[in-house]
């Protein structure tokens, strides 16, 4: 870790050391001192960061770098500013681990829906009492469908792979300026069903002899809704799973992008996934992230809005026209 002997590295090292000898017997360490630790070492960072040819020479140390615990250092250092900005964009455009390639990144926010680490029964929400009902939240990814009478009919093998509750989200917005910012510049319906089924074999680019590439998108209106009867637990379905909602932004190279915005997009968009997830990760990745953090992968999430994924190109002129045809403009 001592590769680079630039001093502003040298000392948060040093201090990033102290501290982690010490975190074992935190509690014998008396409060002040800790604190005083604690805030001598957040200045060592902003005086890294404040040093773009320093950061430069980290970036280009990750991949060299060898030993787990520099690895883990050198990710502290260069990572984390989705965590701290959230979707604020400006703030995360001007943030000096994305400045230098802030002008070759397309960035938006969007509203991640990320599976819930908790055992709470997904299905409890089905139950609400009517006066209850404004509280309620039955969005969820896997599991059966919400049923409603009159609902348009979806294919036999189609399975349910996410519902989001809208006026779940748009109560949210309320508290939330963030989620209402997003709800504003690309507004769906305050209240009702959003679904989405797949035959699940294959993509949408994939199954093409199929309507929607084998994918069908639902709305059930809130009327419908307040009059759903029981699920059918016994059809075939995807493990169920409650979801939380975050607004974070999503990324994309813009079409001048350089290697190093390219490079970058891929690290920001696995700390968004990262962050969204709210510390719900696979033992996988946490054995990933102790060998290499840089290489762990959170796992993709589903998001509403936003940017599509890094690794999924669409044509500009598909792009333009998604844009044109949603939001959805009926109710069946």
């Amino acid at each position: 870790m001592r590769h680079l002997t630039h001093p502003a590295w040298q000392r948060y090292l040093a201090l990033r050391d102290r501290i982690v000898e010490l975190a074992p017997r935190i509690h014998e360490v008396p409060a002040v001192r800790w604190n005083a630790l604690a805030d001598e070492s957040t200045a060592a960072l902003a005086t890294v960061h404040a040093d773009p040819d320093l950061l430069a020479a980290l970036r280009e140390r990750v991949a060299r770098a060898t030993d787990p615990a520099e690895l883990v250092a050198l990710h502290e250092v260069l990572t984390g500013a989705v965590l701290e900005h959230g979707g604020d964009v400006a703030a995360l455009r001007a943030d000096p681990r994305v400045r230098d390639v802030a002008d070759e990144l397309e960035i938006e926010p969007a509203v991640y829906l990320a599976e819930a680490d908790h055992e709470a029964d997904p299905y409890e929400a089905e139950e609400v009492r009517p006066e209850d009902e404004d509280l309620r939240d039955l969005s969820r990814i896997g599991g059966a469908p919400t049923r409603t009478p009159g609902a348009r009919a979806v294919p036999e093998d189609a399975v349910l792979l996410l519902q989001v509750d809208l006026g779940n989200l748009a109560s949210g917005a309320r508290h939330h300026e963030e989620l209402a910012g997003v709800l504003r510049r690309r507004p769906l319906p305050a209240d009702g069903l959003l679904q989405v089924f797949h035959t699940t074999l294959g993509d949408s680019r994939t199954d093409p002899d199929r309507p929607g590439g084998g994918a069908t998108l639902r709305y059930l209106t809130e009327a419908d809704v307040r009059r759903r009867t029981a699920p059918d637990l016994s059809a075939p379905a995807y493990p169920v799973a409650q979801v939380t909602a975050t607004v974070l932004p999503t990324f994309r190279a813009a079409p001048h992008a350089g290697p190093a915005a390219l490079d970058r997009v891929d690290q920001l968009q696995e700390e968004a996934y990262g962050v969204a997830r709210s510390g719900a990760f696979t033992e996988e990745y946490l054995r990933d992230l102790e060998r290499d953090p840089f290489a762990a992968r959170a796992g993709a999430v589903a998001h509403l809005f936003g940017l599509p994924s890094p690794d999924s190109d669409v044509a500009a002129e598909d792009r333009a026209l998604l844009h044109e045809r949603l939001p959805l403009t009926e109710t069946a």
